[in-house]
C-alpha cells in the first residue's frame, strides 16, 4: 500500500526526532493499556472501551509504532485512538494499576526505582501536552467538537474514578513482550500479509474440516489476527517492524497454515476466491514459481522461530496444535 499524499505531507511537517521523543510514553502507556484490557470484561475496562473504542486490539497496534511514518499515519487515520491511548495509559498509572505496571517495567529494564518513578511523572507531564496538542487536532479550531472531546474525557476520568476499585492486576501476558525486531522484504511482508488474511477468509470459504478449524488456533486468536492483519496491512516493504512472543507464535502458525493450503486441494478452491485481498493479483494460472517461493519463504520462517524460539512454551504449543491441522487434510 503506497504512502497518500496526505501521509507524506504530514511526515514531513512532524519534527523528525517527534517519535524518539514520544517513545517511552507510548511504550509505558502501552504497558499500563495491556493491564487494564487483559480483562476485557471486568467493569472498567469494559466502560473505556464503550466510552472510546480502545480495546487491546487497538492498543497492541498502537505500542506498534516505531518510527515517524508509522507515528504519521496513526495521527492521519486514527488520531481518536491515540488521543485516548494517551488519555487511559496516564489514567492507569494513577491507579491501584499503576504498582503492577511499574513492576514489570523494572523487572524488565536496567532502571531504578528512582528512574521508574521519574518516568512515570514524564508519562503524566508530557502525555498530558500531547494529548492535549491531538485533541486540538482533532477539534480543528470548531468549539463545539473540542467542548465534545474534554466531554469524553471527564467521562473517562469519571470511570476511573468510579470503578478503579474494581481493576484487578494480572501478570503481564505471556508473550507480551518484544523478541523479534526485523524489516521485511517486499516478499516476505506479502507472505505473512497472505498467511494472516488466510486465517480470517478461509473458514467462509470452505466448508472443510481443516478450514473450519482455523477459528479455534489457540496461538491465533481472531482479534490478535485481526489487529495483526490490520498493521501488516498498514506496513511498508522494509519498514522497521517489532513483533511480540505472542506475535511469532501466530506467525509461525498462520505461515504453515499457508503453506498447508497451497500445496494441497484447497488451492483451487483459494484461486477462486476473489473476495481474499491479495490472493487475485497475486496468483494466477502462471503462478508456480511464486508459489514455490512463498512457500520456500514459509520453510525459512518457520526454521527461524524453531532455531531461536523453539523452548517457548507458546511455541511448542503452536507446533503440536499445527501438527493436529495438518492430520485433517490427509
Amino acid at each position: 500500500m503506497a504512502d497518500s499524499p496526505d501521509h507524506d505531507a504530514a511526515l514531513r511537517a512532524m519534527p523528525p526526532d517527534l517519535y524518539a521523543q514520544l517513545a517511552p510514553v507510548l511504550n509505558i502507556c502501552g504497558m499500563a493499556c495491556m493491564q487494564l484490557f487483559a480483562r476485557p470484561h471486568d467493569p472498567l475496562p469494559q466502560e473505556i472501551t464503550e466510552l472510546t473504542g480502545l480495546d487491546m486490539a487497538e492498543t497492541r497496534l498502537i505500542t506498534a509504532i516505531h518510527s515517524n511514518q508509522a507515528l504519521a499515519r496513526q495521527l492521519l487515520e486514527a488520531p481518536e485512538m491515540l488521543y485516548a491511548f494517551l488519555v487511559v495509559g496516564r489514567l492507569v498509572l494513577t491507579s491501584p494499576l499503576a504498582n503492577t505496571v511499574l513492576d514489570y517495567l523494572q523487572q524488565q529494564t536496567s532502571m531504578g526505582e528512582a528512574e521508574v518513578a521519574s518516568l512515570r511523572q514524564h508519562t503524566l507531564s508530557f502525555g498530558a501536552a500531547v494529548a492535549e496538542l491531538i485533541g486540538s487536532y482533532l477539534a480543528g479550531g470548531d468549539a463545539e467538537v473540542g467542548e465534545e472531546l474534554d466531554g469524553l474525557r471527564r467521562q473517562v476520568e469519571n470511570a476511573f474514578q468510579q470503578l478503579a476499585g474494581t481493576a484487578t492486576a494480572v501478570a503481564v501476558p505471556a508473550g507480551a513482550e518484544v523478541v523479534m525486531e526485523t524489516a521485511l522484504t517486499a516478499v516476505q511482508l506479502r507472505m505473512m500479509q497472505l498467511a494472516v488474511t488466510m486465517l480470517l477468509r478461509l473458514p467462509g470459504l470452505s466448508e472443510h474440516a481443516f478450514a473450519q478449524a482455523l477459528p479455534s488456533l489457540r496461538a491465533c486468536p481472531l482479534p490478535d489476527v485481526a489487529a495483526l492483519q490490520r498493521r501488516l496491512r498498514e506496513t511498508q516493504p522494509d519498514e522497521y517492524l517489532t513483533f511480540s512472543l505472542a506475535e511469532v507464535a501466530l506467525l509461525y502458525q498462520a505461515s504453515q497454515v499457508l503453506g498447508m493450503v497451497l500445496t494441497s486441494h484447497l488451492f483451487d478452491e483459494l484461486l477462486m476466491a476473489s473476495s481474499v485481498p491479495g490472493v487475485a493479483e497475486t496468483f494466477n494460472d502462471e503462478s508456480t514459481p511464486y508459489v514455490q517461493l512463498i512457500c520456500g519463504l514459509i520453510e525459512d520462517f518457520v526454521e527461524f522461530v524453531q532455531d531461536n524460539f523453539d523452548d517457548e512454551p507458546l511455541i511448542e504449543a503452536a507446533r503440536t496444535e499445527t501438527a493436529a491441522l495438518a492430520d485433517l487434510l490427509v
